[in-house]
Formats: structure tokens, C-alpha cells, sequence
């Protein structure tokens, strides 16, 4: 799915995330939990059970999750686009959101609409 973890994308509260592919063909965001993380399993559990029951627009999906013994990830839809903080400090040289948009965007998570 990683092809051997080649390619990070950047680094999550409790891990590396890697970029993957589910069948070879859609693209994915795979976050590998620290096998050192002490309070990792804790947030990795709340992470999952959070993205199953929250769905927004400006949410990052969550496609599926990996729970094998010593073995933790959680497994995203990929964002071509780059992710909030990305758009936020325009990192990725793309315009940065204006602040109404900012605004908004953080209203609608809050409502939940």
C-alpha cells in the first residue's frame, strides 16, 4: 500500500504519514503510529472513533484503519490540494485563504454543517 514507506507527506501528533494507494490505483494518506508513542494508542483509538462519527466538508475522510497488535494506522483520503495549514500559510505558493473565508470555514466544522 506504501511501497515500503518511501514517500512521507509530513508527521501527525502520534506519527509519520506516507503516501499510499488502495488498489494500486486511489490514492491514500497512511499515519503509522510511533511504537515508542506512550499515550499514542490512546489518541489513535479517539482519532478513530471521532472521524467515524464526524463528516464535514472540509474534513479529511477517514477510508479505514489498521489495528494489528504492535501495528497502529490510520488510513485518510490524500489531499492533492495540501491540507488546511497548508492553505492557511500558503506554503504550498497557492493564495492563502482570506480571513472571511477562514471564518466561515471554521463556523461550518463548529456547527457541524
Amino acid at each position: 500500500m506504501t511501497n515500503n514507506f518511501k514517500r512521507a507527506l509530513g508527521e501527525g501528533g502520534f506519527g509519520v504519514v506516507y503516501h499510499g494507494y488502495l488498489n494500486g490505483s486511489q490514492p491514500l494518506a497512511v499515519k503509522v503510529l510511533y511504537e515508542s508513542s506512550s499515550q499514542g494508542y490512546k489518541h489513535f483509538k479517539a482519532e478513530v472513533e471521532l472521524l467515524l462519527r464526524v463528516h464535514h466538508i472540509n474534513l479529511v475522510n477517514l477510508v479505514g484503519y489498521c489495528d494489528e497488535r504492535d501495528h497502529l494506522a490510520l488510513i485518510y483520503e490524500y489531499m492533492c490540494n495540501g491540507d488546511l495549514k497548508d492553505h492557511l500559510s500558503g506554503k504550498r505558493g497557492g493564495s492563502v485563504l482570506s480571513w472571511t473565508t477562514r471564518l466561515r470555514i471554521a463556523v461550518d466544522a463548529a456547527l457541524g454543517s
